[in-house]
Formats: structure tokens, sequence, C-alpha cells
């Protein structure tokens, strides 16, 4: 099934509040997953709002001096979030704007002209209580609040899902340490105690993450749709990424189809690697495509992605462009600017491409399609809708026992026809 734009408009689908898993028929195994938290740690939240219920309100600044965009999650996360930067600048065009991300996702941010500094310590993806008490990171967590601190930001914007016990107890440290005058934020299933003004985050498959940072700036008093992602390949990355081509062998008149078949290589994360269509379905697709007249082929990747790139040559790929390792995450999103299509998984690669406004296809599985789709003028999203997809946020081991039929399901047959569609329709030559 393909959904051309929002997929909200193609098909009407049933809003879940996180809390109740999607219907699985026959006996299954229990939800595990992130949003099913023990009773205990419920109580713990519901006493934490009874103590703070009293708390005073603060008034939001009317001219702000220094502005805060705090995100925690992956490249995709960020990209999704990056629409509130143009709202901002253009409510306060003055105002010092800072963003605070995880290093992973720094690159997309560097250089923005929207962003002034932007804060990615090392010790921000740590992953359990025990690692964040260890005394070289209490070090690190010390000079970054008096850092921090000392640029006394006014309003602090706070777009993160809490689905996590670890993920809140982390971004209510790291708004602690901000101390801005005022913050607000999401407040998913009321753990949003730690905000001065909270925005009801009612989960997964409601809407779209785009559109939750669009409540939680109106609840800044700053108006405005945040569908239009704002992502900036950097001064000099064009011509770098048109060397590169062109030292490949890609002419000005060829239409080049990248295609990225990696994605989710956390190595500490398993399950984020589930998220890749099967190589040799990938490689039947570049095989086909670059059967095209005037059509080149080129896979992209990390290097530590190159046995995928190996595995789709053993299914039969041949004549397809190696650009595994051959570009970093800074001079990705000017290199799918060259492309006249990209196609992959859902990926922050694909995040990406599809924000330069490169005609994408994006392959989803068991992952929220509704909530973290890409955004751009012209996306595709390819899923199989299966009754328990997704499954990734309810369940420790899905009740298909990893067989993955909703990302296994989608066809060669139907990426190519929805490839060659766009092709014909958006034909876009490599400058």
């Amino acid at each position: 099934m393909t959904f051309t734009g929002d997929p909200l408009l193609t098909e009407r689908h049933v809003a879940c509040d996180g809390a109740t898993p999607p219907a699985v028929s026959g006996a299954g195994p229990q939800p595990r997953g992130w949003v099913a938290t023990s009773i205990l740690t419920e109580a713990g939240f519901a006493l934490l709002n009874l103590l703070r219920a009293r708390r005073r309100s603060r008034t939001f600044p009317s001219d702000p001096r220094s502005i805060g965009i705090l995100r925690t999650g992956f490249i995709g996360d960020v990209v999704l979030t990056t629409g509130m930067i143009r709202r901002i600048r253009e409510r306060y065009p003055d105002a010092r704007l800072h963003y605070f991300c995880y290093p992973a996702a720094r690159p997309i941010l560097e250089g923005h002209p929207g962003v002034d500094r932007v804060w990615s310590p090392d010790w921000f993806p740590a992953r359990s209580v025990r690692n964040l008490l260890s005394f070289n990171l209490l070090r690190k967590m010390r000079a970054f609040t008096r850092e921090v601190r000392r640029e006394k930001i006014d309003l602090l914007l706070v777009p993160c899902r809490q689905q996590t016990l670890m993920g809140t107890l982390k971004v209510a440290l790291v708004v602690r340490m901000i101390r801005s005058q005022v913050s607000a934020g999401l407040s998913y299933r009321n753990r949003g105690q730690f905000l001065d003004v909270k925005v009801p985050d009612e989960g997964f498959l409601v809407k779209h993450e785009a559109d939750w940072c669009a409540d939680v700036l109106q609840a800044a008093g700053i108006p405005g749709d945040c569908r239009t992602p704002s992502v900036e390949a950097g001064v000099g990355l064009a011509a770098v990424v048109a060397r590169l081509l062109s030292s490949r062998g890609i002419r000005p008149k060829d239409k080049l189809v990248i295609i990225h078949p990696g994605g989710g290589s956390d190595a500490s994360e398993p399950k984020w690697a589930l998220k890749r269509w099967p190589a040799e379905n990938f490689a039947r697709v570049a095989r086909e495509l670059g059967r095209m007249k005037d059509v080149r082929v080129a896979i992209s990747g990390l290097e530590s992605e190159r046995p995928v790139l190996r595995e789709m040559v053993s299914h039969g790929m041949n004549g397809a462009l190696d650009l595994v390792g051959a570009t970093t995450l800074h001079d990705f999103a000017a290199l799918a600017r060259k492309a006249a299509l990209v196609i992959g998984n859902d990926s922050g690669a694909t995040h990406l491409a599809a924000a330069t406004g490169t005609p994408t296809i994006v392959l989803f599985g068991h992952t929220d399609f509704i909530g973290y789709r890409p955004l751009g003028a012209r996306v595709s999203v390819l899923r199989h809708p299966m009754p328990c997809s997704p499954c990734l946020y309810w369940f420790d081991h899905p009740p298909c026992d990893k067989s993955y039929r909703c990302l296994r399901g989608i066809s060669p047959d139907e990426v190519l026809s929805e490839a060659k569609r766009l092709l014909s329709v958006g034909i876009k030559e490599c400058a």
C-alpha cells in the first residue's frame, strides 16, 4: 500500500494513547515495550504530579533574548523538529537560538543559519542511571550546567515524548540543569511535571511529530505550522558532492537514483536494524532501475553498513555506483539534492533526503508511520498493513516472532512501480 503525501488524508486510523497495544489475533506475548510500565512507576509519577500541583505558574517573556530547543533522539527525530526553527526565527528574529541534541544529530544543525549554538554533550545518550552517576560524567554534567546557565535561556521548548522512565528522568535532569525562565513541552501520560507549561501528549499513532511541535510552539505563544523542515547542506558541500559524482562518471543529464539500504545501525539497539527491508529486494530494485535509460543507481550508507552492499551484490546486483562510506551525514543532504529519487528504509537518511525536496520512497514496517514519516514535498510511504503493526512500542518480542511480515510484505514490484511513477513525474537531472 502506498501513501503519497500525508497518510492521514489517505486512510482513516484509530488513535492509540500508548496504553493499548494493537489488536493481535491468537495468543501472543504480553505487552512489555516502551509504553508498558509498572504500576509502581505510574504511581511514582502520580505522586510527583500531586506534590508539584501548587507550583507557581510562570508567564512567558514578552521578548525572549535566548531560546532553547531540547530534543533527545536520533537523526530523524531532530529533522522532524527543524520546522520549529523557522517559526521561532519569524517570531523572534533577534533572539539567540540554542539546540540541545544527541551528538549523532549534531551535523544536521552545525552551520544552520537559524541556530546560534548546538549543545551535544557526550553524556546525553546515556541509557541508564548507573552511566549518568559515573564520576567522569558527573564532572562533565557540572561543567555543562555552569556553562549553559551563563546563557540565561529565557524560553526552553521541549518537544520530547517521555515514553520511558529513563528518558523522562534524563529530560527532567537537563531541563533542571538549563534552568530557563520558563519551559514548555510535551507531557506524555502526565509525566511532564518538571515543565512550567505542559502540552498533553496523546501518544503514538495520533498525529505527526511536527504537529506536536506546533502544539508546543502554540503553548509558548508562537503560532504556525511546523511541517516544512529546515535542513541546510552547508557552504561548499554542493560543490564537493558535484566533484564526487563527476569522479564516479555521473553525467549532468543522468537521473541519479540513490538507494540507502541501511539505517538503524545503532549496535546498542539491535531492534532498530529490524527496520531494514531485505537486501535481496533492494538488489532487484537497483537492478531493474539501472536498466532504465539515463538512470544511474548509487548505493549509499555508512562504511559500517558495507556488509549490506555485499549482500546486495551477492543477489545479482551489478552496475550500481558504490557510495558507501563516501559521504558523511553532514554532506548527505547535498548528495540527496543532486538525486532524482531516493529510496530507503525508515531512517535518518530518508528524513534528510525528503527534507531537501527530493522525491523519496520510504519503507515502513513495525514503527509509527503516522507520527514519524519523513516530511517533504514528494514523499511516498510504502507499507504492508498488518493488524499488529506498528508493534515496536508495545512488545519486547513482536507477535510475528520477528518475521516482520509488515515490512517484508512490501514487494519489489510495488517499489519499482512507485519509483517509475516518481521518475516520470518529477524528472530532476543532476546539476
